[in-house]
């Protein structure tokens, strides 16, 4: 069997098996037979994948090939932390198994994954996709652990941590039939596939009929109008920068935490890309320049002087919210004030953040009404 392999322009998905040497001896050979001394430059690895990983032993591995795997390794230019699963386009109520959506939903939104092992990078998702982006199914598992047991084992094998490395989180969706009716390998059988999940859609609001009506919801669940302005399918994945996954917990964390840090069955929230990129460029999200700036840029975003009459303000503050949301999660205050009470003090937080956020609403309100103008308020929230 020939492999055709280009390192700079492929992405190669290891799985290791039950065997990590496996994957050893693959990098080994990928830059033995490369005649520039290239090997793999692109890799992508589902939490499976690392796990497995972690079992390989380098000091019983052939030493020349070790010192490939290990160099191949400390030389990437991107990695892909895959999330392909067979659910997060349809909810199917309180009784879908995910406890963060209790709704009948229809994510048709999220990419599919197709058969075809070749794609071209299209830049940003240019389709109506913010609704659905609010609530990105990441799997049964936290997917930052996966990022974690990474971290763990460039430290295991000694390579170095290089920022040019690009690191990215994949997401596409997955129809786990056993059947080949089931594959997307061309426009024909991807109009199928639709067809089908349309079915399941159905079939699934009709079984659960009783559920909706008395959750107050109609059936059918989605509206002629909701259909016309629902995002088109689209065949492929999402790649979002690693770091809208939130903080990953520290070793010392992992290792002296009485109760799991990790939170299974994760619903993400990835409209916050652009502020996820700063810790990035600036090294880290608890450094003091990457909230100096995300401060500055949602200062900005804040008190720009606009027409206030346009809806232009509305989109700058919500950019700018989606900064405090990624400095929270930087600082390890990812909790939210909605979330059920305890006697604790992340309990506190949220009713602090409530009142908080009550206060400020009728303080605006009031100097809204007192001055005729919207930017007196805009400026207090600045100057705070």
């Amino acid at each position: 069997m020939t492999l055709l392999f280009n390192p700079e322009l492929d992405i190669l998905h290891v799985s290791p098996g039950r065997s990590g040497d496996n994957a050893v001896h693959l990098l080994h050979h990928l830059r033995a037979y490369d005649v520039q001394n290239v090997g793999l430059r692109n890799v992508a690895l589902n939490p499976n994948d690392v796990s497995r990983l972690t079992d390989i032993d380098l000091s019983a591995v052939d030493p020349l090939a070790a010192a490939a795997f290990t160099d191949t390794i400390a030389n990437l230019r991107q990695v892909f932390y895959m999330c392909i699963e067979s659910a997060g386009r349809i909810y199917l109520g309180p009784r879908n198994g995910i406890l963060a959506v209790t709704g009948f939903e229809m994510h048709r939104s999220r990419p599919i994954m197709p058969e075809v092992p070749t794609f071209d990078c299209v830049g940003r998702d240019p389709r109506p996709i913010a609704g659905d982006l609010r609530k990105v199914f990441a799997g049964t598992a936290d997917r930052r652990k996966m990022v974690f047991q990474w971290r763990e084992l460039l430290r295991k094998w000694q390579i170095p941590h290089n920022p040019k490395v690009d690191y990215r989180f994949l997401v596409a969706h997955e129809w786990n039939g056993a059947e080949d009716e089931d594959k997307v390998v061309d426009r024909e059988s991807a109009d199928a596939w639709l067809q089908r999940e349309d079915k399941r859609w159905r079939n699934g609001q009709q079984r659960l009929a009783d559920s909706i009506l008395r959750r107050g919801g109609n059936i059918p669940v989605e509206s002629p109008e909701d259909l016309e302005q629902a995002p088109r399918p689209a065949i492929g994945f999402w790649l979002f920068p690693v770091e809208a996954l939130g903080r990953v917990p520290s070793r010392h964390k992992v290792s002296t935490s009485t109760s799991t840090v990790w939170r299974p069955k994760r619903v993400l929230d990835m409209r916050c890309s652009a502020f996820s990129r700063l810790p990035k460029l600036t090294g880290s999200a608890r450094l003091r320049r990457t909230l100096f700036v995300s401060f500055l840029l949602q200062t900005i975003c804040a008190v720009r002087n606009v027409d206030f009459s346009a809806l232009a303000p509305v989109a700058l503050l919500s950019f700018q919210a989606a900064g405090q949301i990624v400095d929270r999660r930087g600082l390890g205050v990812s909790e939210q004030f909605l979330a059920p009470l305890a006697r604790n003090a992340k309990r506190n937080r949220r009713a602090v953040a409530f009142v908080l956020t009550l206060v400020g609403a009728i303080c605006g309100g009031w100097i809204s009404k007192a001055t005729g103008a919207v930017q007196p308020s805009l400026w207090f929230v600045a100057a705070l």
